[in-house]
């Protein structure tokens, strides 16, 4: 999983820019979160993200992203989840 500061301001033109650099105006600070391979991030277990900007970083976990091996785990990915390491 990575964590990437981003940086949401107002534009001159009323738009609205969320970027990783840093404006040299008044801007809010928020985070994109990325899942890495094979996984999905999630901050309460069931609604679970490839990737998501959110305001908050603490709290998100990685899942094992089970669609993309149709529902079932690998026998390397099972033992990541009983051991506690990452498949």
């Amino acid at each position: 999983m990575q964590i990437v500061p981003l940086y949401r301001y107002m534009r001159t033109d009323g738009g609205v820019t969320v970027s990783p650099s840093k404006p040299d105006g008044e801007y809010t600070f928020m985070y994109r979160i990325i899942a890495g391979d094979g996984m999905l991030v999630t901050l309460d277990g069931i609604d679970t993200y490839p990737c998501i900007d959110t305001n908050v970083a603490d709290g998100w976990y990685e899942i094992i992203d089970t669609t993309q091996t149709g529902g079932e785990l690998s026998a390397e990915q099972a033992l990541g989840i009983i051991t506690g390491g990452t498949p």
